[in-house]
């Protein structure tokens, strides 16, 4: 039967008697049946009950509910409608059950909307306060009754913002109702459902009043709350506002670049106890929500297939996420005894395994130890002989040094394609980040690869590890030519952008071959000349959990009682006094390790009965040690 718009007063008896004798009769056979769509017959079922008895009760004696899923209401609209009643009366009548603690009096399920507006004509002293409403009561009507009528209404009219919604499904499923059974009230779909449940469940608080405000969509919201650690959605909620996520595809693709996929875990995923985020565009791909139970177990079978790769080859080396394998540098030789293996963790994250390899140079030195060389070609005569063209070379280099010497933004954009791979005209480099130096915060992550949008039609993928960005080397690697081109045409706000980010990766204070208390010199007037030295409270080191790790007992009980904390310490477990020491701390409290400075001022910190970087020179932080001779 084709789907009509509208059931028929008899239809709508007819429907409501049976349902009343048949209690298993679904909202789905109905509306198969009846040829229109679920909500339809909610509202039929829902709207008039057959328990309803209609009368009029005085204005006074009816009361708005807690309950009820609409929270906000135009002033303006309610006058408007205020204007309306004036004349015309209240000529809907109102939905309620009988008031739990008040006898006689009324707790409305649907209609506060016009009860409201009666109060205003009641205000205006045209009415008593005791104007008879129509009302429709609905008796017996548990909560989860009252709150399925009230959004049956409100939802079918459009009446409730997102959050709304979604504080009245909570308050549902706080009564036992399931997602599906939600739905099924409300003529929702499941997923729908469950999207506004995510939003009371996984959006920070600040997120959910930015939401209620409107100043995010609930498709940000809905990001936010399946792709980002509610710790970290003040921080992207502040990015926001400030402009960095002008769509919801944008704010995506910088959410999900942080996430780590399950088809990436080197581990038998029976392991792992947290919980999954499931991509909202493909059902079959998740996402670990505990990065540091993931961090732990890849770590851990990276490891244990070292060591059983050790049994059985002279050698083996893992190369960690962020440095390069060169697997041209390796020829296959199984039956050579001095083969080994290599664990390739690559820029995805995912652990990739190369056995029976050997140097090409040492596997070539054996092998022409029983061999000939063969003889060399003849060399093609050049028209210019290697004296010529590298002079012409140097010449030109002399004037484009010249030119880029004079013009800071054009230098700043040629450091720009150097940073992203394109070394053949632009020669930067760096030292490489050792494996304990392996940071890139998450907000210059975010940077990078929102800046990097533009290009990714130079080369076939970027990959962000922790030196900042490269182009991935396959297929042609990075087209340099476009790349330049689409630098050249950045407006320099958005070059200074990405400049400050690429830059940003690839600066810290790192740990060098010895890592001592303390930092560089250069490391901590760095952060002096930043006014970060003394501020570290307020750029988020105050004491974490982590921060803990690795400190002997003997030293946590002494930084416990320079910190101006008291107890009786030393009958505590290294974990209890962990646990007391975060409990106890002062606000804002930092360890002296965390505070910027050389070993000495660091060292003069820990000896101090409360650490007051104030009362510290910023000269005898960043002046360099004394070495003996």
């Amino acid at each position: 039967m084709a789907p009509r718009p509208k059931l028929s007063p008899a239809q709508i008896a007819e429907i409501r008697a049976r349902k009343a004798t048949d209690d298993n009769l679904t909202h789905a056979q109905l509306a198969e049946e009846y040829g229109v769509n679920e909500s339809t017959i909610s509202r039929a079922l829902s709207t008039s009950p057959a328990t309803t008895q209609e009368s009029t009760a005085p204005h006074n004696q009816i009361h708005a509910s807690p309950l009820n899923p609409r929270k906000r209401f135009d002033d303006q609209a309610l006058t408007e409608l205020a204007e309306s009643i004036a004349v015309e009366g209240v000529l809907l009548p109102l939905l309620v059950r009988p008031h739990r603690q008040i006898a006689s009096h009324y707790e409305i399920i649907a209609g506060e909307r016009r009860w409201r507006a009666a109060g205003k004509v009641i205000e205006s002293g045209t009415q008593p306060p005791d104007w008879p409403m129509p009302i429709r009561v609905i008796d017996p009507c548990d909560d989860r009754k009252l709150l399925e009528l009230a959004l049956t209404e409100n939802v079918a009219r459009k009446d409730m913002t997102p959050m709304e919604e979604a504080e009245a499904f909570a308050a549902l499923a706080r009564e036992g109702a399931s997602p599906a059974e939600i739905a099924k009230t409300v003529g929702m779909v499941t997923r729908t459902v469950q999207k506004r449940l995510r939003l009371i469940n996984d959006l920070h608080p600040s997120v959910q009043e930015a939401l209620r405000q409107g100043e995010i969509s609930v498709e940000a919201g809905n990001m936010l709350a399946a792709y980002c650690p509610a710790h970290m959605q003040a921080g992207t909620l502040k990015e926001m506002k400030a402009g960095r996520f002008t769509t919801t595809t944008q704010l995506k693709a910088a959410l999900v670049a942080q996430a780590i996929p399950t088809d990436i875990a080197f581990f038998d995923l029976s392991q792992y106890q947290g919980e999954y985020v499931e991509d909202e565009d493909n059902s079959e791909r998740r996402y670990f929500a505990d990065t540091a139970q993931f961090n732990k177990l890849q770590t851990a079978a990276i490891e244990a297939k070292r060591v059983e790769l050790a049994k059985t080859f002279a050698w083996v080396e893992v190369v960690p996420k962020g440095h390069p394998f060169y697997e041209w540098k390796y020829d296959k030789a199984a039956a050579d005894p001095e083969c080994g293996a290599v664990i390739e963790v690559e820029y995805s994250g995912k652990v990739k395994i190369h056995t029976a390899l050997v140097l090409r140079k040492e596997h070539r030195r054996s092998a022409g130890s029983t061999g000939t060389p063969a003889p060399k070609a003849p060399r093609e005569q050049e028209p210019f002989t290697k004296t010529h063209m590298c002079h012409a070379r140097r010449r030109k280099t002399e004037a484009l040094q010249q030119v880029v010497s004079t013009m800071p933004l054009t230098a700043m954009r040629l450091t720009c394609l150097a940073l992203i791979g394109g070394d053949s005209a632009v020669h930067l480099s760096a030292e490489p980040h050792e494996s304990d130096d392996l940071v890139l915060a998450a907000s210059v992550r975010r940077k990078i690869e929102e800046a990097l949008q533009p290009f990714k039609k130079a080369a076939k993928r970027f990959g962000i590890d922790h030196h900042g960005v490269r182009a991935e080397y396959s297929k042609g690697g990075l087209d340099e030519v476009r790349a330049w081109q689409i630098l050249a045409e950045m407006e320099d706000g958005e070059v200074m952008t990405l400049f400050s980010a690429l830059v940003a990766a690839r600066i810290g204070s790192f740990n060098g071959y010895n890592p001592e208390l303390g930092d560089r010199p250069v490391a901590t007037a760095i952060a002096a000349s930043m006014d970060m030295v003394g501020n570290e409270a307020r750029l988020g080191l105050g004491l974490r959990p982590d921060d803990l790790d690795g400190i002997r007992k003997d030293k946590l009980i002494r930084l416990i009682r320079a910190a101006g904390i008291d107890g009786e310490l030393t009958g505590m477990t290294l974990a209890e006094l962990k646990n007391y020491f975060i409990a106890m701390a002062p606000p804002g409290y930092v360890l002296p390790t965390l505070r910027f400075g050389n070993k000495d001022a660091v060292e003069a910190l820990l000896s101090k009965p409360r650490h007051d970087l104030g009362q510290i020179d910023l000269e005898d932080l960043t002046k360099p040690r004394e070495v003996a001779a």
